[in-house]
């Protein structure tokens, strides 16, 4: 009888460990790996992998904190994997600064110094440095990820402080990321000089991409491929193609009290997909329009506000602007 209540209470204590994990990865969980103050983060749905948010720069050499992998609703990694993944049968193994989804710029004045590049500097020893992970909490309706990182070079030492607020979102077919960051100038003035080499940015999956495979640009305005979306200002761009079986939009959408929105589109057939909302009028005009610019003071700050979408399955124009009116009514029910 003794034998009979144990495994009876065995039984019941396996049952009750297994709902209550499951209870703990229902929803969104972010959770900070082990070591680091600004070590990685992890964050999940349902127990099932979305994407990490990767700080360990001086070991990955990367130059800036960035989210990868990302993964879609149905499991599939939507990004490249290269430059930390090596051995995937037809990557493109070319610029190694396009990796993960990131924030950077190509060519920034701090002071007396010129032609920083954040963009693809970081063998000169520019690079944007977490230094703390401020908060972060899961959630069944979404969870939250908030931290600090500095933009410094060994010229300057930190000239902007960036402070990153995201939100993970999910339903059956979609998987979000939203962004409110605070870039805020310290102690010398700050210039975002006009180039086209910025400043958010996803390199995606070889089939996603227009030259590779069959990924197809379409912009807020109805223009179609990277020959008429890019260098052209939009308040948000998708890329629509399918990895597999299984189709699959890429978004970026930007909310109307972002910094210079609508802002300019770097969108690029071979893979490259970023959004300029510093500069660039100059550069992707091709000079016929003059320089655009972002000048900051020591002490100033500007808001960056914008939704990465990863849906699995087709959406018509008019269905991501339903998606696109649904990110401004969520983000506004934060504030």
């Amino acid at each position: 009888m003794k034998k009979r209540i144990s495994i009876t209470a065995l039984l019941l204590f396996f049952l009750f460990f297994v709902s209550l994990s499951y209870s703990q990865q229902k929803g969104v969980e972010v959770k900070p790996s082990r070591g680091g103050h600004a070590g990685d983060v992890v964050i999940t749905v349902d127990g099932k992998p979305f994407t990490s948010f990767i700080s360990k720069i001086r070991v990955l050499d990367i130059g800036k904190p960035i989210f990868w992998p990302i993964y879609s609703a149905k499991g599939t990694i939507v990004n490249r994997g290269w430059a930390l993944v090596t051995d995937i049968p037809n990557e493109q193994n070319d610029h190694p600064h396009h990796t993960g989804l990131f924030i950077t710029h190509g060519v920034v004045t701090a002071g007396d110094v010129k032609n920083l590049n954040f963009w693809a500097g970081r063998n000169k020893g520019e690079r944007i440095r977490p230094i703390e992970i401020k908060d972060y909490k899961s959630g069944e309706e979404y969870g939250l990820l908030e931290t600090v990182s500095l933009w410094e070079s060994p010229e300057t030492g930190p000239i902007l402080e960036q402070t990153q607020k995201n939100i993970f979102r999910y339903d059956e077919d979609s998987r979000i990321i939203d962004f409110d960051i605070t870039l805020k100038a310290l102690k010398v003035p700050v210039t975002f000089e006009d180039t086209k080499e910025g400043a958010i940015g996803l390199r995606v999956h070889r089939d996603m991409t227009e030259q590779f495979g069959g990924g197809e640009y379409i912009n807020a305005e109805g223009f179609k491929t990277e020959a008429n979306v890019w260098g052209k200002r939009s308040k948000w761009v998708a890329l629509r193609s399918k990895i597999g079986d299984e189709p699959i939009i890429i978004a970026f959408m930007f909310r109307p009290d972002s910094h210079n929105s609508p802002p300019f589109w770097h969108a690029r057939g071979y893979g490259c997909f970023a959004v300029n909302p510093f500069s660039g009028r100059a550069a992707y005009s091709l000079g016929k329009e003059p320089p655009l610019i972002t000048s900051m003071y020591p002490g100033d700050s500007i808001k960056l506000k914008y939704r990465v979408l990863i849906y699995s399955g087709e959406l018509t124009k008019e269905q991501i602007e339903l998606q696109y009116n649904k990110y401004l009514q969520q983000s506004a029910s934060l504030k």
